[in-house]
Parts: structure tokens; sequence; C-alpha cells
């Protein structure tokens, strides 16, 4: 073999060399570029699911929050709205005394009063403007229990033992006050359907 056979041999040789490192260097580009490609799909999929659930967690508090001031604000609403019910009950009972019921309602409220501490020594405690009333109620039922005029109130009295350890409060704004109480549950239910 002639050296320039030779040559052109070591040459096709080294060609070929050169095409397989090539191609092999092609292959390992293209092996690293498909395993980049996945680990980016993965790390982008992670950063994309905790940014979902992240988004997610921030809606449900947001509108558990929304909700809850929702409820508060209804609650306020409708209490404030009892209160003033209530309170346009009081004003309207400041002049109960003017009208012509009252004197049975003072009789009823006397009658339930002295029968919660019946047997027992008593003082009746009255406005300043249900003395005489209270009086004449007592004289018609054939009772004597002593009148004290030491309280202000809409009407009604409250009665005590004489050593004052049982106390009996019967007056318009205890009633309503007990009524209040005993029927703001009811109220909620006719106004608002709860």
């Amino acid at each position: 073999m002639t050296s320039a056979n030779l040559i052109e041999s070591m040459e096709a040789s080294a060609e070929e060399k050169v095409r397989e490192i090539i191609s092999k260097a092609h292959k390992d580009a293209d092996e690293v570029k498909k395993s980049a490609e996945v680990k980016a799909k993965t790390i982008k999929d992670s950063y994309l699911e905790n940014a979902i659930k992240s988004v997610e967690a921030e809606k449900n508090r947001q509108t558990y929050t929304a909700k809850t001031e929702t409820k508060m604000n209804l609650i306020k609403a409708k209490d404030e709205l009892l209160q003033k019910a209530f309170l346009e009950t009081k004003k309207i009972l400041v002049n109960f005394r003017e009208d012509s019921a009252y004197k049975k309602s003072l009789k009823l409220m006397t009658q339930e009063a002295v029968h919660e501490l019946e047997g027992e020594e008593v003082e009746i405690h009255v406005d300043k403007k249900d003395e005489d009333l209270c009086k004449q109620i007592l004289k018609e039922s054939n009772k004597n229990f002593e009148i004290v005029a030491d309280i202000e109130c809409a009407g009604g009295l409250n009665i005590n033992t004489k050593d004052g350890k049982v106390v009996v409060s019967n007056t318009i704004e205890s009633r309503t006050e007990r009524a209040k109480e005993l029927l703001t549950f009811e109220i909620f239910s006719i106004l608002f359907g709860d």
C-alpha cells in the first residue's frame, strides 16, 4: 500500500471516526435535551400544582372570611332590628298608665307578685303615680300590705319580704326584659324564618 493510499485510508478512517463522534454527540445532546425537558416539565408541573393549591387555599380563606363577615353582619342587623322593636315597645309602654286597661293590668301584676310571696310579711314598692291606685286595688282585694312609693317605673310594682331577702320585680320594665329574653328566638323566627 502506497503512502498515498495509507493517508487516504487514514483520512477516511478519521472522517468515519469524526462522523461517529459527531453522531454520538448529537445523540448525547438529544438525550440531555430530552432529560432536561422532562426535568423542566416536572419542575414546571410542581410549581403549577403548588400555585394552584396556594390559589385554592387563598380562595377558601377569603370565602370563609366573607361568609363569616356576612353572618356577623346579618346577626348584627337582626339584633339591631330586635333592639329597635323592644325600644319602640318601651316607648309605647311609657304611656301605659293612661290606658283604660292599666288598672286591670296593675291588679293582675299585684296579684302575681303577692302570690309569689304568699304567707310572707311583705312590702309593696310602687311609683308615686301608682300609690293611690295600688291602695285601692289592695283594699278591693282585702289585702293590707305596706305600700312604699319609692321606685320610678312605667308601671307595675316590686314586692319584697320585710327582711329584703326575697324581691319579686313585676314592673313594666322588668316584664319587658323577661319577655325579651323569652321571646327573642320566637321573634327571630317570625321576622326572619330562622
